[in-house]
């Protein structure tokens, strides 16, 4: 049989992808991650006020400006399916931000969140390579702090006396559960089969808020 050209090209680009194949590491990850997570905008959650006996139980933060950064840290595991493509499930502590009214501060708002997506890999020189990863995620929050608002209370009907305002000191109201997104890119450095370090920013959409990370990662393989 002749042999082509572009046949033996072939050939030879197949046996390099089976042996590529053959020796594709995979199996399991762990690790752990910290950093400096920030925000910067108005939260946005429904204006919702549950009202008690003529007082609001709670108030929304919604609209609230929150600004700021903090110590964060993550921990994960994952399972590579080749030294390309992986996946991973991982926990990310973002810490709690404070929102202030008239440079006076009324409350925080604590941010959890638990994430599941799909991490990409690309070699570059020896020891050193691109990361990525991309995915969806399931987000906790925590309020706390109060706010003075203006009360109106019905008067008494006999006499017709006028409404009596007052002011109220009311907590806030604890966001609700949230479904989000996130998004990371990064560099690795690989120490050895089993150990990598990484650096890495990004962004985590968690409905309310919008948070920015920048983190260094250990990642072990078994």
């Amino acid at each position: 049989m002749k042999i082509t050209l572009p046949r033996l090209a072939l050939t030879v680009l197949m046996s390099l992808v089976a042996v590529r194949a053959e020796s594709a590491e995979s199996g399991f990850t762990a690790g752990i991650a910290v950093g400096r997570s920030s925000v910067d905008g108005r939260a946005k959650t429904p204006s919702r006020i549950t009202v008690g006996q003529f007082i609001p139980d709670d108030v929304p933060i919604g609209s609230l400006p929150f600004k700021g950064a903090n110590t964060t840290w993550s921990a994960f595991v994952g399972y590579t399916a080749n030294p390309y493509l992986g996946v991973e499930l991982g926990f990310w502590d973002h810490g709690r931000f404070d929102t202030k009214l008239f440079v006076e501060k009324v409350g925080s708002l604590g941010i959890k969140e638990w994430y599941l997506g799909t991490t990409l890999t690309y070699p570059l020189v020896s020891k050193l390579s691109l990361s990525a990863s991309i995915g969806v995620s399931r987000v906790q929050f925590d309020a706390d702090g109060s706010i003075n608002v203006l009360v109106t209370q019905p008067g008494a009907p006999f006499p017709p006396f006028p409404p009596v305002a007052i002011i109220a000191n009311v907590p806030f109201a604890t966001p609700d559960d949230e479904t989000g997104g996130y998004w990371r890119a990064g560099l690795n450095w690989r120490f050895s089969n089993s150990l990598d370090a990484g650096l890495s920013y990004g962004k985590h959409d968690v409905q309310v808020l919008q948070v920015e990370s920048l983190a260094l990662s250990l990642r072990y393989a078994f």
